[in-house]
């Protein structure tokens, strides 16, 4: 049997998916023994050095470097599921930062032996530097998502999540405004305290960020009718994937997305986009006129958790990870 290793990266909600999933349901070892529990140093470093191939997520540190250059004689898999190449908006120190861990990215991509991504996008860029880029796609674990809605509440909940709640709603800042205002609508923001100084200006219920460990039972006991999912049209966000849309179908929360003029945001797969209602501009109108067919939000929510159990569910899907680490043994 194909013995695979998991280095971690830096930020614990992509180890989950990109690398947890995978590990927990192919048998596969890496830096958490347990969810959310690391290995020790010298646990990891023996179980690296038994391992057929290693998977590094999100090359950003140095001491990543060091791993890097330490299992070198391995099968070595690079991962990664977002860029940091010219991400809008960030400036100074940041943008220093950003410059740097692109850099890292760029020179480990091209030495690996294999590159996996999450999205079609993403895979064309790195495959400019890589001949050998695959598509493994995010996906969800049905036992981590347990619908248990509160039943009361009195007006229309709009969920503002995560990374949208940091800058991409800024687009539609009018509209959220306007939005706030209205008698029975309320605007539900998820999101790092930091970001709290943007939304000035729009009425809405603020929920600090939490661990991912927490994230499932706190976005359920948000009990959103809808989940907006506003991106602006850049480099950064055509790398993302659709995962808010595979989480929020879980808890059966109804999706409008964005949408690009070209077809090519991440919520405009043929197949996904049949379960959501994309919107390109005027987000007033679009979440307005949704609110006014309640039945139609739920029947398509039931519709898109079950499209997500059938396409994205690691229990099914687990194996294509398996299947490429196989190719490299040939």
């Amino acid at each position: 049997m194909i013995k695979v290793y998991f280095n971690y990266g830096l930020y614990n909600g992509c180890n989950y998916v990109r690398l947890w999933l995978p590990q927990k349901h192919n048998g596969f070892n890496g830096d958490w023994k347990e969810i959310g529990k690391t290995r020790s140093p010298h646990e990891a470093a023996q179980l690296m050095a038994e391992s057929d191939v290693v998977v590094m997520h999100r090359l950003m540190t140095e001491n990543q470097a060091r791993v890097f250059s330490l299992v070198n004689k391995k099968k070595i898999v690079v991962d990664n599921d977002d860029t940091y190449k010219d991400p809008i908006g960030i400036k100074g120190r940041l943008r220093k930062f950003a410059n740097q861990i692109d850099n890292n990215l760029s020179k480990f991509i091209k030495r690996a032996d294999l590159v996996t991504v999450s999205t079609e996008f993403l895979k064309s860029e790195y495959e400019k530097i890589n001949s050998n880029v695959v598509v493994l796609p995010n996906c969800v674990d049905p036992d981590d998502w347990q619908i248990n809605k509160p039943l009361f509440k009195n007006k229309f909940r709009v969920g503002i999540i995560g990374s949208v709640a940091y800058d991409d709603f800024k687009i539609c800042y009018d509209d959220l405004k306007r939005l706030g205002e209205e008698k029975d609508v309320e605007i539900v923001v998820l999101g790092d305290k930091k970001e709290t100084a943007s939304w000035k200006g729009i009425k809405c219920e603020y929920h600090p960020y939490v661990s991912f460990e927490k994230y499932p039972k706190v976005l359920n006991d948000l009990n959103l009718d809808i989940m907006a999912i506003p991106r602006e049209d850049n480099y950064f966000n055509r790398c993302k994937s659709n995962l808010k849309f595979l989480e929020a179908s879980m808890l059966e929360i109804p999706v409008l997305a964005q949408g690009f003029s070209d077809g090519n945001s991440p919520y405009q797969n043929p197949n996904d986009a049949q379960h959501m209602i994309i919107v390109y501009k005027n987000w007033y109108d679009a979440i307005m006129q949704a609110k006014q067919d309640r039945e139609h939000l739920a029947k398509m929510a039931k519709g898109a958790k079950q499209y997500v159990l059938e396409n994205y569910n690691i229990k099914t899907k687990a194996k294509l990870w398996k299947i490429q680490y196989l190719k490299l043994m040939i």
